[in-house]
């Protein structure tokens, strides 16, 4: 080491501490913005080693420079993108700044190196970049979806495949209620008047009596064909129509028997009924008032029928004769009752004493 003598000092010279011009910087970023912004780690951006970033965050600006000391201006600078087309091959970019925008979501690998003026290169920069997908094009979301797409369409194909199955069966019950209930009765009405012709000439009360029994019939095929098109038909879903038909229907067997009966219904309600449960309610209440007119021998009767979010209570109390209890299962209807309560899943109780009237009260969910 020399030590030179200089005013107020000295200076000193170190032989081997010459730059030789043959050396190349160190070559290191110096600037990293993502979507124009200081990337977060980027305090010391020259010791980011893996760049990896959401697909919204996909605009960057990388920053370089080779510290020569002797000739920095003449410091050349190429670089290549692993990923990108046309990029991935040794291109020159003097400006030592690289501006990808909008990057697609893979993996990238930047690599830049840098020649001084004496044409040596440089150490070689590598900067792994990754953009991930959005989770929508990740492969366990595709997965998901597809799976997802795959079960709703069973599902739809399952209850495309229920809504035949309750179309058939509605069609065989009305087939079966046809060819039973009114079948029998059409055949009844023909035997019937081949008795009242049998008798016209030679008993006229036999005959009248033959006809009278022949309405009857013609009457009940009536109201059954008149329940069946009223139970089938969508504009009558709504349960206040139930409640109207059910109040009409009681109201004119009451008035045949002379027994006042007084109604206590909702005034509106605002809920569709499917049409089994709404036909094995309305056969389950026809059911209740001809037993209440045809054996209570009452001169009062009370319907009542409340409706809330998750239950439908009716309540039919007479002040007729009533009858034993230990006979609630037997006749009069009583079993067939409580097959349609179990069917809408509800629970029909039965209280009656002799002389002391009839009450039924059923309730079910809705």
């Amino acid at each position: 080491m020399l030590a030179i003598p200089q005013p107020g000092g000295f200076s000193f010279y170190k032989p081997g501490a010459i730059i030789n011009a043959t050396d190349t910087g160190y070559l290191r970023i110096t600037t990293l913005l993502i979507n124009n912004q200081p990337y977060a780690d980027s305090i010391m951006p020259e010791f980011i080693k893996r760049l990896e970033l959401p697909h919204d965050q996909n605009n960057i600006i990388i920053e370089y420079a080779a510290m020569d000391w002797v000739y920095p201006a003449k410091t050349k600078y190429r670089y290549l993108v692993e990923g990108i087309p046309g990029q991935d091959t040794w291109m020159p970019n003097d400006e030592a700044r690289l501006n990808f925008a909008g990057l697609q979501p893979g993996k990238y690998v930047l690599h830049v190196r840098a020649m001084n003026n004496s044409g040596n290169w440089s150490n070689e920069l590598v900067l792994p970049i990754i953009i991930r997908s959005p989770f929508w094009k990740t492969a366990w979301f595709i997965a998901l979806l597809a799976a997802l797409i795959l079960f709703s369409g069973w599902q739809l194909f399952r209850y495309r495949v229920a809504q035949v199955k309750k179309l058939h069966s509605m069609r065989n019950n009305i087939s079966r209620n046809l060819h039973d209930d009114i079948g029998a009765s059409l055949s009844n009405i023909g035997i019937l008047n081949e008795l009242a012709k049998r008798n016209l000439k030679t008993n006229d009360q036999k005959a009248n009596e033959y006809l009278e029994r022949a309405a009857e019939d013609i009457q009940h095929i009536s109201d059954n064909l008149g329940d069946i098109v009223w139970n089938i038909n969508p504009l009558f879903d709504n349960i206040n129509n139930l409640f109207i038909r059910m109040k009409r229907y009681a109201a004119d067997m009451a008035e045949g028997k002379n027994i006042l009966c007084s109604f206590d219904l909702p005034e509106s309600a605002d809920l569709n009924m499917p049409m089994d449960k709404r036909r094995d309610f309305y056969l389950l209440f026809k059911e209740a008032v001809n037993n209440m007119v045809k054996h209570s021998f009452a001169k009062n009767a009370w319907i009542i029928i409340e409706l809330t979010s998750s239950h439908l209570t009716l309540e039919i109390r007479d002040d007729g004769k009533g009858f034993e209890e230990s006979l609630v299962k037997e006749g009069n209807g009583l079993f067939n009752m409580q097959q349609r309560a179990q069917q809408l899943k509800g629970k029909l109780t039965i209280q009656s004493a002799a002389g002391k009237g009839t009450s039924l009260l059923f309730r079910m969910p809705v």
